[in-house]
């Protein structure tokens, strides 16, 4: 008991040193930006749902159970796995913020060239393939953001805002993911029937 106690006074202190070591309005600002970060994210990943839109898109380019059943786990596992293997050596990194900007940037690029091959690719086979190789790059990417992102919350939130930080974000995912659920209806039915209907039309 008393080695426990001691050791949660040492955290204690720790985070307190941590809190007075970052300004007041870098704090502020951290949080805000934050908070935004996490609401534009969670309406991101509303859109692109796995088990909704995902699996959808697939079934429209093969007849599959397997590809189709396979999005959704091949998304968790991109996320997991990587913190398996790197996180030691993103651990022992001194500035993490680089590995996250660079698995955003990655991300993001994955995204945007899965979402123009959509329209410029009409063989279905060849989307198919080319949607698997950018998903399962931007989950990877994901996974490994995920690891640095918790260590700058860790260096650039206070302790004693992180639980008002996390609320926030999931309070700001809550709202706009009904939104982006609604508007993602629409678009898929827009975009993805559309691009469907193309692909059907090329290979008859």
């Amino acid at each position: 008991m008393r080695i426990t106690r001691n050791t949660n006074n040492t955290e204690g202190r720790n985070n307190r040193d941590m809190d007075n070591v970052i300004p007041e309005h870098e704090a502020r600002r951290s949080f805000a930006l934050g908070v935004f970060n996490g609401a534009v994210f969670r309406f991101s990943e509303a859109l692109i749902d796995p088990p909704l839109v995902l699996t959808w898109f697939v079934s429209q380019l093969t007849s599959s159970n397997l590809l189709v059943g396979l999005v959704t786990p091949l998304g968790d596992a991109g996320w997991l796995l990587p913190q398996i293997f790197v996180s030691i050596r993103i651990q022992r990194m001194r500035h993490k913020m680089g590995s996250y900007t660079v698995a955003a940037v990655i991300r993001a690029i994955a995204w945007l060239v899965l979402g123009m091959a959509i329209w410029l690719v009409e063989t279905p086979h060849v989307l198919l393939v080319g949607f698997f190789v950018m998903y399962t790059i931007a989950r990877l990417s994901s996974g490994l953001g995920g690891l640095a992102f918790f260590d700058v919350v860790a260096k650039t939130i206070p302790a004693r805002r992180r639980g008002s930080f996390f609320a926030w974000r999931a309070a700001s995912w809550s709202s706009g993911c009904a939104r982006a659920r609604r508007w993602g209806a629409g678009w898929r039915s827009a975009t993805l029937t559309g691009a469907s209907t193309r692909w059907t039309s090329t290979t008859t």
